[in-house]
């Protein structure tokens, strides 16, 4: 199902996307599995971006990175951080949204994978909108904080932030 709303999304079926987003998050749900949940909420929280819903896909996003706290996943955990940055970009502070594209981006790097290939349109989007909202040097000056930042100390404090799971 989480490949299926990949794909509808992919070819602009976004009614098809949404409903295999929601059926898969609804899966995972039922099934009681962590990573698989975290996975089908940031794929269903992008088919929401990609219809420019980002107030629907904050929360999604938030439970998946407390679902990823219980069962870790560097990869998507990364994918998460720069989730939460388009987020930002879009309805929430945008020099945070920097900073946590950074820490995504770095932290995707450091096991040497690119980022999830669906994405490549929303970050480029998003950062445009970032940029715009808080101009080249303050954006620019987020990324690098980011990037400086150890994974784990941007975990450990910020958990209401990043980590909410939301019923």
């Amino acid at each position: 199902l989480v490949v299926f709303s990949t794909y509808y999304g992919s070819i602009g079926e976004m009614d098809h996307a949404r409903e295999a987003g929601r059926e898969a998050v609804d899966v995972a749900r039922a099934y009681g599995l962590d990573r698989e949940l975290a996975i089908a909420l940031q794929v269903f929280a992008a088919v929401n971006m990609n219809l420019g819903d980002f107030a629907g896909a904050e929360p999604l996003v938030r439970e998946s990175m407390a679902a990823l706290r219980r069962d870790p996943s560097v990869f998507w955990t990364a994918r998460g951080l720069q989730q939460l940055g388009i987020v930002h970009f879009h309805i929430g502070d945008a020099e945070r949204g920097a900073f946590l594209m950074g820490t995504g981006g770095a932290t995707r790097e450091s096991i040497g994978s690119n980022f999830f290939g669906p994405d490549r349109l929303l970050i480029q989007q998003a950062i445009g909108v970032g940029r715009a909202k808080i101009g080249d040097r303050a954006f620019d000056s987020g990324w690098k904080a980011g990037r400086s930042a150890a994974l784990q100390k941007v975990l450990d404090e910020t958990p209401a932030e990043l980590c909410q799971v939301v019923l």
